[in-house]
């Protein structure tokens, strides 16, 4: 009896391990927070190009989702991106790369290829079209830098917005002077961008060694100081484009661009 009993408690016991061991291996193929699930791509100039055709040849919408295997917000993204509903949707509407940026050190190209010298935060989400080349999601792609945030419903209209066919928009109608301010504010943008990608050489390095357990004092500091221009600027001079384009000509001259104090390492 005993021999059975203990041949019996063994057989089950081997299957419910196998269970809890399947059940491991799938939340460690699907679970955001394994490590890995934001790749370095090697070639990106050559990587893009060819996602490029497959996505047309496809007839999808092509996607990248810059990130990094530390960030809270990125990991956040990734499990809402992996829930079953959104899933489906994705798979029939988007092709998806999952861009690692290292600690704010790589992945520049693709943010070049939307027309911005770097990336604001970890995760971006860069929406092409790629029929014609073109982001399509410019304008509120930066909601993304507090992804854990945003609710799974919100997550969920915001990519069957972008899945639907593209609209066509019709030219603003816009004085010279317009015109004028505006150049103005994207060379204030580019220049800003320039200064975020600048001091991610410093920050990055520092943040690596944060989250490695070696602060470094300086850090939350420093950190908090990049913050304040990189998460500040999208919806600033969101704010700025839409009061150019209301204003009269008289008006342009009282829009002015936010000044932001120099960074500590600068």
């Amino acid at each position: 009896m005993k021999t059975i009993f203990s041949i019996t408690t063994f057989i089950v016991s081997t299957i419910i391990f196998s269970l809890l061991s399947s059940q491991m291996l799938s939340a460690a193929q699907s679970d955001p927070e394994y490590d890995g699930i934001f790749k370095t791509i090697e070639n990106p100039k050559a990587f893009m190009a060819s996602e490029f055709e497959k996505a047309k040849a496809d007839k999808k919408k092509l996607m990248f989702v810059l990130g990094g295997n530390w960030c809270h917000d990125s990991r956040s993204l990734a499990r809402k991106l992996d829930e079953a509903t959104l899933s489906q949707l994705i798979k029939k509407n988007y092709r998806v790369s999952m861009v690692d940026v290292g600690y704010l050190n790589q992945g520049f190209e693709f943010t070049e290829r939307a027309n911005m010298s770097t990336f604001y935060a970890t995760p971006t989400v860069l929406i092409f079209d790629p029929e014609t080349g073109k982001q399509i999601n410019a304008e509120d792609m930066h909601i993304w830098s507090l992804a854990d945030s945003v609710s799974q419903e919100d997550t969920q209209a915001y990519f069957e917005k972008y899945s639907q066919p593209l609209s066509v928009k019709v030219p603003e109608n816009l004085s010279q002077a317009q015109q004028t301010k505006l150049t103005e504010l994207a060379q204030f943008i580019g220049v800003q961008e320039l200064r975020i990608k600048a001091s991610y050489k410093v920050t990055g390095a520092m943040l690596e060694r944060y989250k490695n357990n070696d602060v470094d004092k300086k850090f939350e500091t420093y950190w908090d100081a990049l913050a304040n221009i990189r998460m500040n600027l999208p919806k600033v001079t969101s704010e700025i484009k839409a009061k150019i384009i209301a204003a009269s000509d008289n008006e342009l001259a009282a829009i002015e661009f936010p000044e932001y104090d120099a960074l500590p390492w600068e």
